[in-house]
C-alpha cells in the first residue's frame, strides 16, 4: 500500500514539474526603409527565459548584467542575415508574457531578394519549444515556423522597389 501511495504521489509531482504543456515564442520583426534597419518585438513567456538564463526580468529597469545577457542569447539566437540586435525597451505583462522591443544595426536590403533566418530562442532549454517569425517587408507579411529539428528558413521577398522620399 505505501509502494501504490509512493508511485501515485511521484507521477503526481511529476506532472507539476514542467510550469505549463508547450513553449512558444513570437517574432514580428518589419523592414524599416527609412532607417535601413529591422526593428520588432520578440515575445516570449517571461519565465522561461529567466530559467534559461537564471536572470530576473521582473523589474521595470533591467539590471545591466540581465540586460547584456539577454541581448547576447537574443543575438545568438534569432539572426536574420547578418543584422544584430540592439535593445529598444520591454514590458513585462500580467499574463506572464514577456515582450522585448529590438532594432538591428543599420544594412542594405533592397536589392536583397531572400533573406537567411535563423530561430532557435529557448530550443536548448526546452526540446519542444517552438518559435513562429512573421516578418513585414514594405506592407507584405512573411511567416516562417522554427522547431527543434527545423531551426533556420530562408524567406523569399517579392522584389518591390524601394518607397521614394
Amino acid at each position: 500500500m505505501r509502494f501504490l501511495l509512493f508511485t501515485c504521489s511521484l507521477l503526481v509531482s511529476s506532472s507539476y514539474a514542467r510550469a505549463h504543456e508547450f513553449y512558444f515564442s513570437y517574432a514580428e520583426i518589419e523592414w524599416n526603409d527609412f532607417e535601413e534597419r529591422f526593428e520588432g518585438t520578440l515575445i516570449f513567456t517571461q519565465h522561461d527565459i529567466e530559467k534559461a538564463l537564471s536572470i530576473d526580468l521582473s523589474s521595470e529597469h533591467l539590471s545591466a548584467s540581465d540586460s547584456t545577457k539577454l541581448l547576447d542569447y537574443v543575438n545568438q539566437h534569432l539572426r536574420i542575415n547578418a543584422h544584430s540586435w540592439s535593445y529598444f525597451g520591454h514590458e513585462s505583462k500580467l499574463t506572464g508574457e514577456f515582450y522585448l522591443y529590438l532594432q538591428s544595426d543599420k544594412g542594405e536590403l533592397n536589392t536583397k531578394t531572400s533573406i537567411n533566418t535563423h530561430y532557435d530562442l529557448l530550443m536548448d532549454v526546452f526540446s519542444d519549444q517552438q518559435n513562429k517569425l512573421m516578418i513585414v517587408f514594405r506592407g507584405k507579411k512573411y511567416h516562417a515556423v522554427y522547431m527543434a529539428h527545423d531551426r533556420s528558413e530562408s524567406i523569399e521577398l517579392e522584389a518591390i522597389k524601394p518607397y521614394e522620399e
